[in-house]
């Protein structure tokens, strides 16, 4: 009987939305608890949605999510550039970037949120220096490449995202040392 009123209450959008967001994975209904469904967002009115972040808009923040997805060194980083890791460095100070490494930045930063817009976990190093079943170079060597099949690398990122998650996961579930 409380779904009932909470479908009452979904429908007319009166859940506060601190409500329907504290606490998304709850499976059990008890007293004073109602379940909702982690997919109960896409019965809200538009204005109650959680709102998806806005894409990176600087240089340095395009950056940051390309390193916080991507999970690469700064030497890495110059590597997939073709910079000095100091050029890296400089560019995250703000510093001016050659408009073929800006587009390159872009393009990377676009995969990268289009996949997840908040990384929650890097991908595995491993996994982006690995060749996939069904392609003929790793993540890292496509993305050296400047003109790189955007297509192909955004479902090979999202496989290899996916695959570190899942890692992430089994490593964040493993027994921890007593300190």
């Amino acid at each position: 009987m409380g779904m009932t009123n909470a479908s009452m209450y979904r429908f007319e959008g009166l859940f506060p939305e601190q409500f329907l967001y504290q606490n998304p994975k709850q499976t059990v209904s008890g007293p004073g608890v109602v379940f909702i469904p982690q997919d109960f967002g896409r019965f809200l009115p538009t204005h109650i949605k959680k709102k998806q972040p806005p894409p990176p808009v600087t240089t340095r923040e395009q950056l940051m999510l390309i390193s916080a997805f991507f999970g690469f060194s700064k030497s890495k980083l110059g590597e997939i550039f073709g910079v000095s890791r100091q050029s890296i460095y400089n560019w995250f100070d703000n510093s001016e970037v050659a408009v073929e490494h800006y587009e390159k930045i872009k393009r990377l930063a676009d995969i990268a949120f289009e996949v997840d817009p908040q990384p929650s976990q890097q991908i595995f190093h491993v996994y982006a220096n690995t060749m996939m079943d069904g392609y003929d170079k790793s993540l890292f060597d496509y993305l050296r490449d400047n003109d790189f099949d955007r297509d192909k690398v955004v479902k090979l990122s999202k496989t290899v995202y996916e695959i570190s998650r899942e890692r992430w996961k089994r490593i964040d579930a493993m027994p921890k040392a007593h300190e």
